[in-house]
């Protein structure tokens, strides 16, 4: 692991938490804030979603077979039965708790909590398992919405389940420490905690694979797809929990924002940083394939290129670059963070896109006098443009709440009920987990590195 990227996650982190303040400013640049005299900010939003096949409106039964003759080898099936749910819900708050002569102390709290289950039950005909050879001049259109029958390939009536069950839960805590006149980052003590537990079952799942060669035999050459069938069943569970506690100190104060602030405007950041603190979990996955371990392990591989190389995966014991932890303790890291940043847009009033420049990496963050609006299905699925109604969502059993006048109070017990759902999930991990006392520390930190990076860098938006 290259030392940027641990420190640009950390960097994104602070982005994060800084982020979450909330003042109004009325002039046409952006001043640092002052916040004295405030009490805190808060933000929540949930999602739920519960449909059945019973329930669904018509106009949506009736696309689905337009949209499963779209994969390949589910064109021959119909739904039986399908049922979905989904509890989703995102809350932060944020409140200072010591104004001094020249500083800040801040405290900030987010959890992020998912629980979803669903299954599906589809039969139909379709085709036996075999390789098949199809000439072009069979008149076939599109690979997964072929007549079997006219082309000769033997079907056969079958069932298709597929079942799936997720909880989880991310709980990130701060306290920051800021310049008072310049809103620079002096330190951050991190808390994390995240579990998560998976389960996906398939039965008669179809795989349904095709490569396309031709015959120069002749002056003309003739082309045919090889179309092969195969149906597998999937018994996939994975279990993870992971705690983290790190202090990150800034000398100077990390500059990410500088007051006044305004477009095209550019700075340097240059600061010494001093990493401590621990970390414990593990991640654990059984029933994988022989491609997803490839896709995991494989020299191309996620986990690969980060120096793991088969499950479990320890953190309790580890080594990736200057990220290195023993028996549960980080070694301090003592190193240099240098960037250019520069204001590169405006999105509305006070609200600012940036970019930091750093060994040949780009970090984009906002800066923004509102609350973020992190938990926004729109940002999160990139549906700006496609003109989604909550009316639409709302018709479909999906409801999406905004609670805009949320106190800290309120935010706070909802925080603490997540974090009560986040110990549950956490039990229940270690609960079902087959692995010796010393392999108890796993790879989730890459989960929750890239919900850092995703909640502070995608999707940070003002409300």
């Amino acid at each position: 692991m290259r030392r940027i990227n641990a420190l640009s996650v950390l960097l994104i982190g602070a982005m994060f938490l800084t982020g979450l303040v909330a003042v109004p400013v009325a002039s046409a640049q952006a001043d640092a804030p002052d916040i004295a005299g405030e009490n805190g900010w808060a933000v929540g939003q949930t999602i739920a979603l519960d449909w059945t096949w019973a329930d669904m409106p018509a106009d949506v039964k009736a696309a689905m077979p337009t949209i499963l003759a779209m994969l390949p080898g589910f064109s021959g099936l119909e739904v039986d039965e399908m049922d979905l749910s989904l509890d989703a819900a995102f809350y932060a708050v944020l409140t200072v708790e010591e104004v001094n002569a020249d500083e800040y102390v801040m405290n900030a709290k987010m959890a992020v909590k998912l629980a979803a289950a669903g299954g599906l039950d589809m039969s139909g005909v379709m085709p036996k398992v075999g390789n098949y050879n199809i000439s072009d001049a069979d008149g076939l259109d599109f690979i997964g919405d072929i007549d079997f029958e006219a082309l000769d390939i033997p079907t056969e009536d079958k069932e298709v389940n597929l079942d799936l069950a997720m909880d989880f839960a991310f709980i990130l805590s701060g306290t920051m420490t800021l310049e008072k006149d310049t809103f620079a980052i002096k330190n951050v003590d991190l808390t994390l905690k995240t579990a998560a537990v998976l389960s996906f079952d398939a039965k008669n799942l179809p795989t349904i694979t095709y490569d396309t060669f031709y015959d120069w035999s002749s002056w003309s050459a003739t082309s045919y797809v090889l179309y092969n069938v195969s149906y597998g069943n999937y018994d996939v569970d994975l279990k993870a929990s992971f705690d983290a506690n790190l202090n990150i100190a800034f000398e100077p104060a990390l500059n990410i924002y500088e007051f006044p602030m305004n477009v095209g405007d550019e700075w340097d950041v240059d600061s010494n940083v001093t990493i401590t603190g621990g970390m414990k979990g593990f991640f654990d996955a059984t029933g994988l394939t022989q491609e997803m371990e490839d896709g995991l392990f494989g020299e191309d591989g996620l986990l690969s290129e980060l120096g793991f190389t088969e499950l479990p995966i320890v953190f309790d014991e580890l080594e990736l670059g200057e990220l290195v932890v023993k028996d549960g303790k980080l070694e301090p890291i003592n190193t240099n963070f240098n960037a250019v940043v520069t204001v590169t847009g405006e999105e509305g009033l006070n609200v600012f896109r940036l970019s930091a420049e750093t060994e040949g990496e780009t970090v984009e963050y906002t800066y923004s006098s509102n609350l973020i609006d992190i938990f926004d299905p729109a940002a999160i699925l990139d549906m700006g443009d496609i003109g989604v109604d909550l009316d639409d969502l709302a018709a479909l059993g999906i409801t999406v709440d905004y609670h805009e006048d949320i106190t800290p109070d309120e935010a706070s017990a909802e925080i603490k009920s997540i974090e009560n759902y986040q110990s549950s999930v956490d039990k229940k991990a270690r609960g079902i987990s087959d692995l010796p006392m010393g392999a108890i520390m796993a790879v989730v930190v890459i989960a929750a590195i890239l919900v850092i990076c995703a909640v502070a860098v995608v999707l940070v938006r003002r409300k």
